[in-house]
């Protein structure tokens, strides 16, 4: 205790010297907090799209259906599903599919697309259909006809292109207009529900364009009771996905959604089950992350390191007399590390001080893009901006971490301290 208490009188002799090494450690933490939060925010973020816009946090399918995806592996829709899912809190969204794989023809081009339908009204905002619709209109509940992703709709020749030529008052040259247009129907031939044939003409009323190239080559969008008519499938469904809340409420409601639904007809799987690819992706993207941190933690190192070199070779002379009238050099290798962990405990406090203002600010105003890069986001859905994520992990480790490259920079006073050369210091 009494070796604590000089410990702390110490470190205000020289208030310079203190407040350079706090300093030191105070911007070691508030640089690695601001960018660990900015890396979770971006990752959290764009999952979280991805989840609200295409998978879900859950997905309800009958028995086997995952693993085949065959026209055979669908679930009726009836009220004991609605309301097992009706009485789950946290829920926010429920979406209805009827997906399968078809082959789409114009005559003259045939291409093998997922055909999905879907509720347009409920999934109009999280497809973005204000930002990817390029050509006609979107479909509504009611309607007889499908939506083309652009790369299909122009493998199959349904996008064509014509040129008109106006006389505008007070021009001096004709104005040439280049004009598409979208052609009036195309063949869709599928399996059917228990073996049934499915095949029709279906009118294309909208072209949209996905920026994932390979979706954009493949995707149909059409209207669930269609696809249930076309399918001989009335009131079935291929998936029911879920969103809710937070991912935190994921495995909650779904041992829920397990135990009230029959586990013989039915499965439930998470987004993270359905998404391992995706979840291997954001683990490769985390460890680039880790590799800029160890990047930002070297810098810190060296920083923290230069500062108690500096530190204790001030205080040689000091040191040699304090040994030299009779303080053993284990007790003033103490006084010295405790000195120095107050100043490491409030660097670090101080730099998580420092981040708090900013990540809130960011919180409440994220980080916003502009030009080429906003409106590749905007076009998948994205808000434009890089949002923070607030945690108190965040904080713990990055303090923890700094603290332990801290730890090891005082190797270097105790080390000095014990070979010192008592005479011979004085004497410099």
């Amino acid at each position: 205790m009494v070796i604590a208490k000089i410990s702390w009188k110490n470190i205000w002799r020289n208030k310079r010297r203190t407040f350079i090494t706090t300093a030191s450690v105070m911007f070691a933490v508030f640089f690695a907090i601001v960018m660990r939060s900015l890396q979770e925010g971006a990752f959290n973020r764009t999952l979280d799209n991805i989840i609200q816009m295409h998978v879900g946090h859950l997905q309800i399918h009958a028995r086997g259906y995952w693993d085949d995806r065959s026209p055979e592996s669908l679930f009726e829709y009836n009220d004991t599903i609605e309301k097992v899912i009706a009485d789950i809190p946290h829920v926010q969204k429920i979406y209805k599919r009827l997906e399968t794989f078809s082959f789409v023809s114009t005559g003259e081009q045939t291409r093998v697309v997922a055909f999905i339908g879907i509720e347009p009204e409920a999934e109009y905002q999280s497809l973005n259909v204000k930002h990817t619709l390029i050509l006609g209109s979107f479909i509504l509940g009611n309607d007889s006809a499908i939506v083309l992703s652009e790369g299909l709709a122009r493998y199959l020749k349904v996008i064509t292109y014509d040129t008109i030529v106006t006389k505008q008052q007070n021009a001096i040259a004709d104005t040439v207009i280049n004009s598409r247009f979208i052609q009036d129907s195309v063949a869709v031939i599928s399996q059917g529900y228990r073996g049934e044939s499915a095949a029709a003409m279906f009118r294309v009323k909208g072209i949209v364009k996905l920026l994932n190239p390979e979706l954009n080559k493949q995707m149909v969008y059409v209207p669930l009771k269609m696809t249930q008519s076309f399918m001989s499938a009335p009131n079935v469904l291929s998936s029911l996905a879920i969103v809710v809340d937070t991912k935190n409420d994921v495995p909650q409601i779904k041992e829920i959604l397990k135990k009230q639904l029959n586990q013989d007809e039915f499965e439930v799987m998470s987004w993270d089950e359905m998404m391992q690819e995706y979840v291997q992706l954001i683990a490769s993207k985390r460890s680039s992350g880790t590799i800029m941190m160890l990047v930002l933690y070297a810098l810190i190192g060296f920083g923290i390191f230069g500062t108690v070199v500096m530190l204790t070779n001030e205080r040689r002379k000091e040191f040699a007399v304090m040994v030299s009238i009779g303080m053993r050099k284990t007790k003033l290798i103490k006084t010295v590390l405790i000195e120095l962990f107050y100043m490491g405990i409030i660097g670090i406090l101080a730099g998580i001080t420092l981040s708090i203002p900013f990540l809130v600010y960011w919180f409440y105003n994220p980080i916003r893009f502009y030009g080429a890069q906003a409106e590749a986001m905007e076009h998948y859905g994205w808000e434009p901006i890089l949002p923070v994520e607030i945690r108190l992990d965040i904080f713990m480790w990055q303090a923890i971490t700094v603290l332990i490259f801290f730890g090891i920079s005082l190797l270097f006073p105790i080390n000095k301290i014990r070979k010192m050369d008592v005479v011979k210091t004085l004497r410099e």
